[in-house]
C-alpha cells in the first residue's frame, strides 16, 4: 500500500509538472490556447537572435557585449560571443517593381543590387556566371525562394558608395519606408502591412526553411504562415522563432518558450 501511495504521489507531481510546462497554468496563456515548453517565467528585457543562429540578451550598459541564452530551457549560457542581429537583407520598391539587396557592388555582405522581380533569376545568373560562383548563385536563389521578410524601400534614395563607380550604391536608413511584407517562392503572400518582421537574416535563413514567421503590428506580435495567414494572433510583447517547433515569446512581461506546433493545433481545435 505504501509503495502504491508513493507511486500515486509521484504520478500526481509529474502531472503537475507537465501541466505547468506545457500550458496548463492559468494566466500563462492557457486561456488563449497557448502551449508552453517553458511557461512565461524568464526575466529578460529582450532576447535577440544572432546571424549565426545563437540567442542572446544584451547587457544593460548597451555595449556590444552579449549574454547567450540556451534555447532549450531559456537559461543563461556560460559563454559570451556572437555577431549581432543585423538588418533585414531583402528589399522591394513597389513603385518600380525592383527586388533584391540593399546594396550593389559594394562590400556589404553579398551586395547583388535590385532588379525587376520577374527578371531576378536571370540577373543573378548573369552576375554569377563563372563556375567558381555556382555555390553563391545557388545560395541566393534558394534563399529568395523561401519564406522571407521584405522591407519597403524607395530606390531613388540610394546613395553612392564612396568614390567608386556609379554602379556602386547602397540604401541608407532614409530609403526604408517602415513597412514590411512576406514573400514565399518569390511571390508576395502579404502586403506591406507589418511594422516589423522578426529577423530572418540572409545567413541564418540559409540554414532554416521556416514555414512560419513572427511579425509585429503596433505593439503586439503574432505568427504568420507561408500562405500569409495568421496562425497565432497578435498577443505577444515579443516573439522570436527558435526553430520550426518553438519560439521565445514574451507574454505578460515575462519570456517563455512557446510550443508552436501544439499551440496552433490547440487554437484550431478551440476555434
Amino acid at each position: 500500500m505504501k509503495k502504491r501511495l508513493i507511486i500515486a504521489a509521484f504520478g500526481a507531481l509529474l502531472i503537475v509538472f507537465i501541466t505547468g510546462c506545457f500550458g496548463g497554468n492559468a494566466g500563462n496563456g492557457a486561456e488563449d490556447g497557448l502551449v508552453w515548453r517553458v511557461p512565461p517565467s524568464l526575466e529578460f528585457d529582450s532576447i535577440e537572435r544572432c546571424s549565426c543562429g545563437r540567442f542572446f540578451t544584451r547587457e544593460q550598459s548597451g555595449d556590444r557585449i552579449w549574454q547567450n541564452i540556451d534555447p532549450q530551457m531559456g537559461l543563461l549560457a556560460d559563454y559570451h560571443n556572437g555577431h549581432g542581429a543585423g538588418p533585414f537583407e531583402w528589399v522591394y520598391d513597389p513603385q518600380l517593381g525592383l527586388f533584391g539587396h540593399r546594396a550593389n557592388n559594394v562590400a556589404y555582405g553579398i551586395a547583388v543590387g535590385m532588379h525587376p522581380l520577374d527578371e531576378f533569376t536571370k540577373a543573378m545568373e548573369d552576375l554569377f556566371w563563372h563556375d567558381d560562383w555556382a555555390w553563391t548563385l545557388e545560395w541566393i536563389l534558394s534563399t529568395s525562394d523561401r519564406l522571407i521578410a521584405v522591407q519597403n524601400v524607395d530606390f531613388s534614395k540610394r546613395v553612392p558608395y564612396w568614390d567608386l563607380d556609379d554602379d556602386a550604391w547602397w540604401l541608407d536608413d532614409d530609403a526604408f519606408l517602415g513597412q514590411a511584407a512576406l514573400m514565399y517562392d518569390r511571390e508576395f503572400v502579404t502586403g506591406f502591412i507589418f511594422d516589423e518582421i522578426s529577423q530572418l537574416q540572409w545567413y541564418f535563413n540559409i540554414r532554416n526553411d521556416f514555414e512560419f514567421v513572427a511579425a509585429r503590428i503596433g505593439d503586439r506580435w503574432g505568427l504568420i504562415d507561408k500562405n500569409g495567414d495568421v496562425v497565432i494572433d497578435f498577443i505577444f510583447e515579443n516573439l522570436l522563432l527558435i526553430d520550426e517547433d518553438t519560439a521565445f515569446a514574451r507574454y505578460n512581461v515575462l519570456y517563455g518558450i512557446l510550443d508552436v506546433e501544439n499551440s496552433i493545433k490547440t487554437i484550431n481545435l478551440e476555434g
